[in-house]
């Protein structure tokens, strides 16, 4: 169930930034209006990734065990909020919020892949499956794992 609920907070911020992207497309009159929206949208992504990657612990125990989507779609939609929300105040709580959401997906990733006692999820589909399973396991896709990286442990 926890990974669940995580999936449909990441689809939700997912669906956000393509409901700002359509806004987006409404508001883009002319292609000076279009470069500076992608210069802010990009430089905003880059910021937002920049202080996701600052904050959210990596560790060394598989690449699977780290979370990407956690991180890359909170920051790309912060992006896309700086460039649709014409209102640099209202632009920036949103991107704000967005950064914080995508900085508590991260560490709640790890605290759901890497509980070797709860033997519940994994990052990894190989031989670090160790790191979340102190049992024989093995890692099973989810509904949500083509967008959370996240897979179910059956015991073996």
């Amino acid at each position: 169930m926890d990974a669940s609920v995580h999936a449909i907070v990441l689809l939700g911020i997912l669906l956000a930034g393509v409901l700002l992207l359509a806004r987006l497309g409404g508001r883009v009159r002319s292609s000076s209006d279009l470069g500076k929206a992608l210069l802010r949208a990009i430089l905003t992504s880059i910021g937002a990734c920049a202080v996701l990657l600052l904050f959210v612990p990596f560790c060394r125990c598989g690449a699977g065990n780290n979370p990407k989507a956690q991180l890359w779609i909170p920051a790309v939609t912060a992006g896309i909020c700086a460039a649709a929300i014409p209102n640099r105040r209202n632009s920036l709580l949103v991107a704000g919020a967005l950064v914080i959401a995508g900085v508590t997906l991260g560490y709640h990733f790890h605290s759901l892949v890497l509980n070797p006692a709860r033997c519940a999820y994994t990052g990894e589909t190989g031989a670090l499956i160790s790191n979340s399973c102190n049992r024989p396991a093995r890692a099973v896709g989810a509904w949500h794992t083509w967008v959370t990286g996240i897979y179910a442990l059956r015991p073996q």
